[in-house]
Order: C-alpha cells, then sequence, then structure tokens
C-alpha cells in the first residue's frame, strides 16, 4: 500500500513539474522543442507535389539579365501583370512593396536631363508619355492582385490599408497577434485597385529559421492578413476570414484566455498557434515550384502553366538578399 502510494505521488509530482515547467517556458526548454520540431522535419520532409495550385514567377538572375537591373520600370511590372492575368491567374501576390513612385518613368527621366533648345524640343513631344505608376495601376485594378506591406514599430502616416471582412468567435484575438504600430505599404495610386493587401512579416526564433508564419496580425488596432492568406483568400473569390479563439463554442479553454486555434480562409481551415501563426511542415527547395520572369515576358509560357494557379512575384536573385533559412535549407527565396 505504501509503495503505491509513493508511486502515485511521484506520477503526481512530475505531472505538476511538467506542467510548471510548460507554463514558465525556459529558454532552454523553448530551444529543445525547436530542435525536435527541425529533427523531424529533417527525418521526414515532405514531398513536393506538383499538383498544388501555386507557383512563383522568379526575378532570377537570367531575368535581371535580359531586362535589367532591379528595380524594374512599372511599366514591365505591369507588362508581367498583364501577362498573368491574361494567362488565367487565380490570385497574383506580389512579394515586395511599391513604397515609392517609379524613378524610371521616360517623362521624370526627361526632367533630369540638361536643358538646351534640343532637349526642349524632345522634351516637350514625350512628356506626355504615359507614366509606369499609371501603367501598373491600370493592371493591376483588372488583374486579382495582392499587394504586401511591411508591419513596422513605428506609427506612419502611411495611406489606410484594404481591409477585407473578418469575423471573430471566442475572445478578442487583437490580445494575442504580432503587433505592429504602423506599416510600409505601397504608394496609394497602386493600393487602391488591388484585391487584396497582406503582411511580409515574419517572426524569427532567436537563431532567425523559418518555422511559423503569421496568418493575421494586428496594425495599431485593427486585423490584417498575411500575404500568404489574402493570396488563398483572393484566389478563392471569398469575402474574408473566420478566426477562432478560446472562449469560442466547441473550444475548451477551461475559463483560460488560451488565444487562437484556427483561421478559416474561404474554404479552408487552417490551425494555428495561439498568437496566430501557422506551423510549417517544409520540403525542400523545389525547381518546379520557380517560373522564370523572362519566360513569362518573352511569351515562352504556356497559360496553362499560370491558369487557376497562385502566383506568387519574388526573386531568387541573391543580390537582391531575400533569402532565408529554413529546418531543411541553409538558404532558399523568402
Amino acid at each position: 500500500m505504501r509503495s503505491h502510494r509513493t508511486y502515485t505521488l511521484l506520477v503526481a509530482l512530475l505531472l505538476v513539474g511538467a506542467y510548471v515547467l510548460r507554463m514558465i517556458d525556459p529558454t532552454p526548454v523553448a530551444r529543445l522543442r525547436l530542435l525536435a520540431f527541425d529533427t523531424y522535419q529533417q527525418l521526414h520532409p515532405r514531398s513536393y507535389d506538383p499538383g498544388v495550385p501555386v507557383r512563383i514567377i522568379d526575378i532570377d538572375e537570367p531575368s535581371l539579365a535580359r531586362f535589367g537591373q532591379w528595380p524594374w520600370p512599372r511599366s514591365l511590372i505591369a507588362d508581367l501583370t498583364k501577362r498573368l492575368q491574361d494567362a488565367g491567374a487565380a490570385a497574383v501576390a506580389f512579394d515586395f512593396v511599391f513604397v515609392e513612385r517609379d524613378r524610371l518613368a521616360l517623362s521624370d527621366l526627361i526632367k533630369q536631363l540638361p536643358k538646351d533648345l534640343t532637349l526642349e524640343a524632345l522634351s516637350s513631344k514625350l512628356a506626355d508619355a504615359s507614366p509606369g505608376d499609371r501603367m501598373l495601376a491600370e493592371a493591376i485594378t483588372a488583374a486579382p492582385v495582392v499587394l504586401g506591406f511591411i508591419g513596422t514599430a513605428q506609427v506612419s502616416g502611411a495611406p489606410p490599408l484594404l481591409q477585407p471582412g473578418f469575423a471573430t468567435a471566442g475572445d478578442d484575438p487583437r490580445q494575442f497577434l504580432p503587433t505592429f504600430a504602423g506599416a510600409t505599404t505601397s504608394i496609394a495610386e497602386l493600393q487602391q485597385g488591388a484585391k487584396g493587401t497582406g503582411a511580409l512579416n515574419w517572426i524569427p526564433e532567436y537563431d532567425q529559421i523559418i518555422r511559423h508564419l503569421p496568418l493575421v496580425v494586428r496594425v495599431a488596432d485593427r486585423l490584417y492578413p498575411s500575404l500568404a492568406a489574402e493570396a488563398i483568400r483572393v484566389g478563392q473569390g471569398a469575402s474574408g476570414y473566420l478566426i477562432k479563439a478560446s472562449g469560442a463554442s466547441g473550444e475548451a479553454a477551461f475559463g483560460a484566455k488560451t488565444g487562437l486555434t484556427h483561421v478559416r480562409i474561404g474554404g479552408a481551415i487552417v490551425p494555428t498557434g495561439a498568437n496566430g501563426q501557422m506551423w510549417l511542415r517544409f520540403s525542400h527547395s523545389d525547381q518546379r515550384r520557380f517560373i522564370p520572369a523572362w519566360r513569362l515576358l518573352e511569351g515562352s509560357l504556356a497559360p496553362e502553366e499560370i491558369a487557376g494557379r497562385i502566383i506568387l512575384v519574388g526573386t531568387s536573385a541573391p543580390g537582391l538578399f531575400d533569402l532565408r533559412t529554413t529546418p531543411l535549407d541553409a538558404a532558399v527565396p523568402g
């Protein structure tokens, strides 16, 4: 009898100790958990499924060699956008922000030239050329485009962001989400025609390895989706999001505010951590995901490679510094 009680007491102490340790979550324990997460991924990585309807238009080094250094003129980005629209892309998400006006517009370049009679005569004929920003704005308005923004720690005077509809169930999600005081956005002329806007932020771990991605963030007091979530919403033609958190019907939190449980995006239900981030199961980088931008711009791409797919426009060129580390790869395009 005594040995049974001793055993029961030891088990109870171990359970209480484990619970307290989990609640305190000291740094060594958190890092061991991340190490275990990485190990599982390395032992059994996800296999790439070419049937997944997502592709990346890659502004790679061969594309830069053909069409010039970055940033490209907005007129060229407009051409790229129109081609994606004509090919039937379900959504086009840009993984960068058009913060400033186009500095490569022909009319702007003319104004910087030395003044003499010959150039003034030339300027009078060319100054009315359609600026690249206007061309890109028209292309964005006609296509299912999602633009990105970057949440910042400083309050900004950026133009208001397009905000999709959010329905919530349970505790107010704003108290759990990654929070930013302001945002760096694309210029208003481009934003106003976009079908969606999403955050490009990711929350780094101590070792700068990407393991999860926010689906929803808070900017000031408003909710905004990530770029990935917004691309899924626009690609489905869905109107908004449903965020479910502790306190909602069917969520057992024992009276505690334990955070988010999942986000519904159209027909997709995505489980999340308490802070609205989804843990990622990675596959190794696979070139079948990538379509060089030059193929699209030179017309050598079959429309069926684009039709019905979510298209992410980004870059793998090392000189543009959009490389990240995952549990499987030391450097992959962001």
